[in-house]
């Protein structure tokens, strides 16, 4: 069983898009599990007009973060984490709300989870017209097996990780200081389980909308934030089992 856990947050201009890519991938049993952060726009209407009963809404109140008041991106981790408490499948996905998934996705990579723990792919960058900008955004294997560098350079892309249950509930609960929810459940699955770079591009990942995840984009974050969560996130490393 597969589990496809998405955040929304005012999504409508590219969210059927990428529903339409996922659905059409997934098996009867598997989930689309959809947490909203009290969208204000049409991003529920969009949702509730699927009649699919793969498709789970869940209703979130955004909340801030008490260790990064000024950032934004701590309301989409927390967002996520409450979709992943969902997840009921062997195999879990993380997406954002406006990327389209490549056709063969959910197949190639629940192949390989079947003998690894954790996957993640590398990924194409479209902009807010589906023009690819970029084909191939990595041109070797981005992360290692050093807490260090990980740390130095988080690159645990959300939209292009996939891991195992084993790996979701070592991560879960985040914990409170988690800036980054992908960031922090990569540096999980370094610790406790497996790992595999599938080179191949496998999403593309849309770069100038409003969406859920800063990758691709310049970081207006200071140099003491990022510092302090990337000390947050070491700190929390060291205690893991």
């Amino acid at each position: 069983m597969v589990s496809v856990c998405m955040a929304t947050y005012n999504g409508s201009l590219f969210l059927k898009k990428q529903i339409d890519s996922i659905l059409c991938q997934l098996c009867a049993d598997d989930e689309l599990i959809i947490s909203d952060d009290s969208s204000t726009d049409d991003t529920l209407k969009i949702i509730e007009s699927y009649n699919d009963k793969r498709i789970k809404v869940l209703y979130h109140q955004r909340e801030k973060s008490k260790y990064y008041p000024k950032m934004s991106v701590p309301y989409a981790s927390f967002n996520f984490e409450n979709a992943l408490k969902e997840a009921k499948g062997d195999y879990i996905f993380l997406s954002d709300q406006d990327d389209i998934w490549l056709p063969s996705k959910i197949k190639e990579c629940t192949e390989l989870l079947k003998q690894y723990d954790y996957v993640l792919t590398n990924l194409s960058i479209i902009d807010e017209q589906d023009n690819i900008v970029c084909k191939k955004m990595y041109s070797k294997k981005p992360f290692t097996r050093n807490i260090i560098k990980n740390c130095f350079h988080p690159i645990f892309w959300g939209c292009c990780a996939c891991f195992t249950q084993k790996i979701l509930q070592a991560s879960l609960p985040f914990p409170k200081s988690t800036c980054l929810h992908d960031f922090w459940i990569g540096l999980v699955a370094t610790k406790t389980g497996t790992m595999f770079w599938f080179d191949k591009p496998l999403v593309l990942h849309r770069v100038g909308s409003q969406n859920t995840s800063t990758g691709g984009k310049k970081s207006n974050n200071s140099l003491w934030m990022k510092f302090l969560y990337r000390f947050y996130a070491f700190f929390e490393y060291i205690k893991l089992k």
